[in-house]
């Protein structure tokens, strides 16, 4: 009796292109996921609120971190920033791995639903990007980040 089974290199071939397209399909999913950082804002700027002083700075940095200390402060707090679009997200490296799944969807429900919707990423829409200004908005509240000369 013979069985209509193929010869077992043609199934060890299928084997390794399915490997292959996985191992693909991983590459091309991190690569479109990875953060995007928009390199006109890599430096040390100064955080204005609309027609008040500067309340904080924030250096960002070209791979994606940074600090932010309190105009009043020299405490320096760690953070991660990423743009997106017309969005400036800026978040804590210090949270847990379960915790990036919500700020992952946090940034989801800002590309999709324009709001945040009560997530815990600090998520800025940028209306205007020059040289030495980047006009943000925080939900209805416009202000403006000022670079800060080297």
């Amino acid at each position: 009796m013979q069985t209509a089974e193929p010869p077992k290199t043609v199934r060890r071939r299928w084997r390794w292109v399915v490997v292959a397209a996985c191992v693909g399909g991983v590459i091309l999913a991190v690569a479109y996921f990875r953060p995007r950082h928009d390199r006109r804002f890599v430096g040390e700027w100064s955080f204005t609120p609309k027609g008040g002083k500067p309340t904080a700075t924030f250096v960002f940095l070209e791979d994606g971190t940074g600090h932010s200390a309190a105009a009043a402060s020299l405490l320096r707090i760690p953070l991660r920033w990423s743009t997106s679009g017309d969005w400036l997200f800026v978040d804590d490296p210090a949270r847990d791995s379960l915790d990036r799944f919500s700020q992952l969807m946090s940034h989801v429900a800002v590309l999709v639903s324009g709001s945040d919707l009560g997530g815990r990423v600090e998520c800025l829409k940028i209306v205007r990007v020059d040289e030495s200004r980047i006009e943000v908005r925080s939900g209805a509240v416009p202000s403006t980040l000022h670079r800060i000369a080297e």
